[in-house]
């Protein structure tokens, strides 16, 4: 019985595993066909916006993170419960950060205000993050596990 238990736990983890591979090649072709229709060029922030980005979340005390990560060219955030919808949640984390790189005049495309492609210098400021975001419950403790691995395996 001890064997089969042991196999049964093997094939649970391979399972997960592929599961989480499957997750991973689906969020990537779909983060190609959003890229490829983008208005204007992704922002990529740099290892020095990443420390502010990622402190700012830190800051965030009315906000449980139960995992995050900031990479240059997107970001993962697993909330936990909250009162708060999560529209205004996003909005909230959105305009701290953009805040917190502007203070510390290393916003990503400050340099481009007054330009043609950003002649209004707060589209500049509000353009590090995009419009809106995508959202996903957890409703199980295995959809969270899975969840919180993902966003494990993408910290930098």
């Amino acid at each position: 019985m001890a064997r089969s238990a042991g196999r049964e736990q093997r094939n649970g983890a391979e399972e997960a595993a592929a599961r989480d591979q499957g997750v991973e090649n689906r969020e990537a072709k779909l983060r190609l066909r959003t890229k490829a229709k983008l208005k204007y060029p992704p922002v990529l922030f740099t290892p020095e916006q990443i420390v502010v980005v990622t402190s700012t979340l830190r800051s965030l005390s009315d906000i449980l993170f139960i995992a995050y990560t900031v990479s240059t060219d997107h970001t993962h955030l697993l909330i936990g419960p909250t009162p708060i919808g999560i529209n205004e949640i996003v909005l909230q984390i959105k305009e701290e950060t953009v805040k917190t790189l502007l203070e510390h005049g290393i916003h990503p495309r400050v340099h481009l205000a007054g330009t043609p492609a950003y002649p209004d210098p707060l589209h500049v400021a509000a353009s590090v993050w995009s419009r809106g975001c995508w959202k996903v419950f957890i409703y199980s403790n295995d959809h969270l596990e899975q969840t919180i691995r993902y966003i494990e395996k993408h910290k930098q």
